[in-house]
């Protein structure tokens, strides 16, 4: 998008339309001292140019913006300081100057800070990551829900695992293995047969080491290595947990980008160039465009035609149980071999892309956003080389540094333990799974675990457990595992139209997560069942589904299917698949990234133990319970609903805004990974506020932000409209929807054994409507507790007929007065926290 002076900025640098400060989202912004007035507060506000810089690229850093508190005249300092991706600072100054230059050589991700201090010693900082790679809003949209929990340092960890009951994984696959050797017999019991002297003697791999298959659980007739005979479990395992190396950018080497301004003008009938490397001859070139309505053509140095490619418009057919879904089509991939020789000269290494509106546009025109352009690195024989992540030449996603992966998992850093045992339905139960219930505490010491994906359950959702019973028993081993300290994340059916298919199997579980799937934009999938009321062996009730997460055209691992030995690194394809199946393993994978959270940085009361700590003396079942179910209401408690902001992108299915209460098709609504992983890690201030960015341009928006506030005291929680920011932020007409809810976070339903253990967040207080000004709750915690903050973004206000305009979209009556996700609109909310006097113990009389 375009500044006032010109300046080409990247659509999340700059917070509102009048001004302030950048925070990327891995900062939660910085409280600002306004001096002694009253009036506003200095503001830093900082530009970058160029916005998209390639390696070895100098860039310019401007404070000219920022303006001073309302009692100062001006601006007196501009302190800059650039880190590096190896934490080395590049720039630092301090000065009356409000620019600063400084290259950045390398790829990776670059802090750029900004202080400003007026001359009435008011102050402000600005500060965000500026990432020079690969473009996020052109990866995978899995890749880019999860990097919201990688940019605040949370990707698992190797020392800890995740459990895949599915079809087998294939560890010969890059993303999967390699494999410890670990061999488990589950037929009756967990016996170790190979890699370990006994079950007490496995051995995870070190914390920031390679990740690795810690086991291989198998029964009487699984395959003896580690194999999956149909790739659904691998592809589910790559959902969650792949590593990514199997497929990475080797971005350092070559990348080329291109940003264009925000009018989103049609691209005349034209070339972009690019000249690749001479190291790179005869290696796979990868380029990818952001748009609509463009078809692209990439031609070599000989003029020869190497791919095509083009960009549509996201679309969806409705209609009574009609399985065509919403498609994403704003993004084309382009690869190719390289045709030039190492030794060419720059003509013969220059690379064209054609660029024409295609000719299906409704109204003749197209819109181009972005272009990039990269090598894909060659896999090396060692892939399989020990020794801590950062000494790995192909990192794939496990660091924010080196080769950046196309298709990583929500946790690419957490080990693996992975059964190819599911559920029958002659016994009705998971042999396997049941095992593992049985020996519930030796299975979590022994393999460090803490979340279970299962992807699996009653042919078209029969709702076999709307009534726990003796048939589908999988609900017992569930309640095992969750008060070993394990999340379950389970799928509902692929049932069009129909609720029903979320009360099969697991999801009898009131301790499992119920995921329902949606596309990138969250428009829940045609054929995705919702939930329905669930009565348990005690006469209680409880209701699924939980939350929505994204499970549309995935593309993950390709398993090989035969069970032929072979070595870690030479399987190494993907494929795509859609399906329910897909949702869970990412919601597992971020349940991973909250425990992580909650074991690093949680305060008192969400400071996760280590696995074998939660056995620890003093400890019991109702104890580790209280963890499972504090880590699945926290994925709860950050979801947001899809009611207004997906109208366009639902199947038939209409979900409800229901705060606070689960809707039958939603759950709570869509996850969002960054919020879930601040309400247990961020502290906001007392004594302070914090700039947050909502957005309805999914996934590399997010729909809420949170943090936590500890007691005892009482105080005042607000948030105010800071203003719009995006593209199309000449499409809003009002202030948004805002709901601030304050959620007690020691204290989910089922912590206590009263009622079912359904991990439902416990609303203390909550403001929700429109946010034409401040809005507040006051709370008051006792000595010891924990309240979540979350701000949600509900709807935006806005002209949708017109952001659907040259689309085949339906227009839905809401069109008249709402905007959808997929509109380039960012919100901005000041988050405040005030302090307003001690909470003081009552007085019994005594």
């Amino acid at each position: 998008m375009t500044g006032e002076d010109g300046t080409l900025f990247d659509r999340r640098d700059v917070l509102k339309t009048t001004g302030a400060g950048i925070a990327g989202a891995a900062v939660p912004g910085a409280a600002s001292a306004a001096g002694e007035g009253r009036g506003p507060p200095a503001r830093a506000i900082l530009t970058v140019d160029p916005a998209a810089p390639s390696p070895g690229e100098t860039v310019t850093l401007s404070g000219e913006r920022s303006r001073p508190s309302a009692d100062a005249d001006g601006i007196e300092t501009y302190a800059f300081e650039v880190t590096g991706p190896d934490g080395d600072r590049l720039l630092a100054t301090a000065g009356g100057a409000a620019t600063a230059t400084v290259e950045l050589p390398e790829a990776g991700d670059y802090t750029v800070r900004l202080t400003v201090t007026d001359d009435a010693d008011g102050t402000d900082v600005a500060e965000r990551t500026l990432d020079i790679g690969f473009p996020r809003e052109l990866l995978n949209p899995r890749a880019r829900n999860a990097a919201h929990a990688w940019e605040r340092g949370y990707r698992g960890r190797a020392d800890r695992t995740v459990l895949l009951p599915d079809s087998g994984v294939d560890a010969r696959h890059g993303d999967i293995g390699p494999w410890t050797g670990v061999r488990v017999d589950a037929t009756d019991g967990l016996s170790v047969t190979d890699g370990a002297a006994s079950l007490s003697a496995v051995d995870p791999p070190a914390r920031g080491s390679l990740p690795r298959l810690v086991g291989w659980l198998r029964a009487d007739g699984d395959p003896d290595l580690p194999r999956d005979t149909s790739g659904h479990g691998s592809h589910c395992c790559g959902i969650m947990t792949g590593t990514g190396r199997a497929r990475v950018l080797e971005t350092g080497t070559f990348l080329e980008r291109w940003e264009f301004d925000g009018d989103r003008a049609e691209p005349p009938a034209g070339t972009l160039e690019f000249v690749a490397p001479g190291e790179t001859a005869g290696r796979e070139l990868f380029v990818a465009l952001g748009g609509r309505w463009v078809d692209a053509r990439l031609v070599g140095p000989d003029g020869s035609e190497l791919a095509t490619g083009g960009t549509s418009v996201n679309a969806l057919q409705h209609g009574g149980g009609s399985t065509a879904e919403s498609g994403y089509g704003e993004r084309a991939v382009l690869t190719a071999d390289a045709v030039h020789d190492a030794g060419a000269d720059e003509a013969g290494r220059t690379y064209t892309l054609e660029l024409t509106v295609d000719g299906r546009s409704p109204d003749g025109t197209g819109e181009l956003e972005r272009v990039a352009a990269s090598v894909v690195a060659e896999r090396g024989t060692d892939l399989a080389a020990s020794g801590e992540i950062n000494d790995l030449e192909v990192t794939g996603g496990l660091t924010d540094r080196g080769d950046q992966a196309l298709h990583p998992g929500v946790a690419p850093r957490q080990s693996l333990v992975a059964t190819p045992n599911t559920f029958s339905l002659v016994s009705g139960r998971s042999s396997v799974l049941r095992t593992i219930g049985d020996n519930a505490r030796r299975y979590a010491e022994a393999f460090a675990s803490r979340a279970v994906s299962m992807s699996w359950g009653q042919p078209l959702g029969v709702p076999s457990a709307v009534v726990q019973n003796d048939y589908d028993e999988v609900y017992e081993s569930i309640a095992a595992l969750a008060r070993a300290g394990l999340v379950s994340a389970h799928a509902v059916a692929n049932l069009p139209g129909t609720p029903t298919g979320g009360s099969d199997t697991v999801s009898g579980a009131p301790e499992a997560i119920s995921v329902v799937r949606t596309d990138h934009l969250s428009g829940i999938s045609t054929t995705s069942s919702g939930g329905l009321a669930t009565v348990t062996d005690d006469g209680e009730v409880f209701q699924t589904p939980d939350v929505c997460a994204y499970g549309q055209d995935e593309t993950s691992v390709d398993a090989r299917t035969d069970t032929e030995s072979g070595e870690y690194g030479e399987v190494g394809g993907y494929t795509e698949f859609t399906g329910t199946s897909m949702a869970a393993p990412s919601t597992a994978g971020l349940a991973a990234l909250v425990m992580q959270a909650m074991e690093e940085d949680g305060p008192a009361g969400l400071d996760l133990p280590a696995p074998s700590a939660l056995f620890g003396e003093g400890r019991d079942e109702t104890d580790r319970l209280a963890w499972t179910l504090k880590s699945k209401a926290t994925l709860l408690a950050t979801a947001t609903t899809t009611a207004f902001n997906a109208i366009p992108w639902h199947g038939d299915q209409a979900p409800a805004y229901t705060p606070g209460e689960r809707d039958p098709y939603e759950g709570f609504g869509r996850i969002n990974d960054g919020a879930a992983v601040d309400a247990v890690s961020r502290e906001f201030d007392e004594e302070g506020t914090t700039t947050a960015t909502l957005g309805l341009d999914v996934p590399d928006d997010e729909q809420a932000a949170a943090g936590y506030i500890t007691g005892p005291g009482t105080y005042e929680v607000s948030a105010v409209f800071d203003g719009y920011e995006g593209r199309d932020a000449d499409l809003t007409g009002g202030a948004p929807h805002i709901d601030i809810v304050v959620y007690d976070a020691l204290s989910p339903a089922g912590v206590d054994d009263d009622g079912p253990a359904t991990g439902t967040p416990t609303v203390v207080d909550s403001y929700r409507g429109t946010l034409d000004a401040e809005g507040d709750v006051t709370v008051s915690l006792g000595e010891g507790d924990v309240y979540q903050v979350v701000v949600k973004l509900v709807s935006v206000p806005g002209d949708g007929a017109s952001q659907l305009a040259g689309t085949d979209v339906d227009v839905p009556p809401a069109a008249g007065g709402l905007l959808f996700n997929g509109a380039d609109v960012q919100v901005d909310v000041e988050i405040g926290v005030e302090e307003t006097g001690a909470t003081v113990a009552p007085d019994d009389g005594a």
